[in-house]
């Protein structure tokens, strides 16, 4: 079962009497850096209030950045780092089979084929509470081979594996079925990082007849207009470009982004040519940066002609794994 809390209409008491209520025997969590404070005061109520008779194992990016979580936080009986597709089935059903009291921190073990891992249990989540804005999450490739310096990457091994095109075009059929949204975003750390599968990916979505609308990620210097004319026949209206920093020095020399100003402003300027909104994401509060390379950031969108869709500016925070 999946306990849906993402808009906290659940106290953390109300959440508690759900567990108890289901007679939950294992809790798994998995959490980013920015909630892991969440994390762990849920793990904490846990133990508090129902016991050591619930197993709690985290999962997910901040404990594959920070493995001694566990040991700080003993609230936590089972720790699994990277991914854990393989490896957390395997720990359920030895738990469940009561071969062996099992604790302490598991290596998940990577999958290598995408298409022998179960599509999400979208079933298992009421959409009825989401009528607003309905927008469907899916993963074409996980890994990402550059090197950007801020970026924490332990939480997903480097090498780029992919999905077969006809099995990522059968889970957004599965994903329209449940959430009758036709919304999707690519959550693929660099969307377009293979030219040919993305292509390949394109021609599937629009022999499919599906006829989606969707967004997603990628590097202003992994795109041309070919490229773009096929994106955009299959359904893509926006694109994010990880842009990072205005300033060339400090884009290049402190993020290790290799990615020049006149190639981002190519890319704006294809996106605009093939109907596809251009957006950008930057961060403020790189090491060495100064007056002058902040307003370099600040002012960068007023520098192109022409100016991107929209521009996110968020500070840079140092995460566990990087190298800032």
């Amino acid at each position: 079962d999946i306990l849906d809390n993402r808009d906290c209409h659940l106290t953390l008491d109300q959440t508690i009497d759900t567990i108890k209520k289901q007679k939950v025997k294992i809790l798994g969590i998995s959490s980013f850096t920015s909630n892991i404070r969440g994390a762990v005061q849920l793990a904490k109520a846990v133990k508090e209030k129902l016991g050591n008779k619930i197993v709690v194992m985290l999962g997910g990016p901040h404990i594959s950045a920070d493995p001694d979580i566990i040991k700080r936080y003993p609230y936590f009986d089972i720790g699994v780092v990277r991914e854990a597709d393989i490896t957390f089935p395997k720990l359920l059903n030895e738990i469940l089979k009561k071969r062996k009291k099992i604790s302490g921190l598991f290596i998940g073990e990577v999958p290598q084929n995408l298409d022998e891992i179960p599509f999400p249990a979208r079933e298992l989540v009421d959409w009825s509470q989401y009528r607003q804005f309905r927008t469907n999450n899916i993963m074409a490739a996980r890994g990402c081979p550059f090197r950007c310096n801020f970026c924490s990457i332990p939480a997903i091994e480097r090498k780029t594996r992919y999905h077969s095109v006809e099995k990522v075009v059968e889970e957004m059929a599965q994903a329209i079925k449940f959430t009758g949204s036709k919304l999707f975003t690519f959550i693929d750390d660099t969307l377009t990082v293979n030219r040919d599968y993305t292509i390949k990916l394109c021609e599937e979505i629009v022999k499919s007849g599906l006829k989606p609308q969707w967004e997603g990620h990628t590097r202003a210097n992994l795109i041309d207009n070919e490229l773009l004319e096929k994106m955009r026949r299959a359904g893509c209206y926006e694109l994010s470009f990880g842009v990072e920093s205005g300033n060339e020095r400090i884009r290049n020399e402190v993020i290790n982004k290799k990615v020049t100003d006149k190639e981002i402003e190519t890319a704006v300027r294809l996106c605009y040519k093939n109907n596809i909104l251009p957006d950008f994401y930057l961060m403020l509060g790189f090491p060495d940066e100064g007056k002058k390379e902040i307003e370099d950031t600040v002012n960068f969108g007023l520098k192109l002609n022409p100016p991107p869709n929209m521009i996110g500016i968020h500070l840079t925070i140092p995460l566990p794994g990087s190298l800032i």
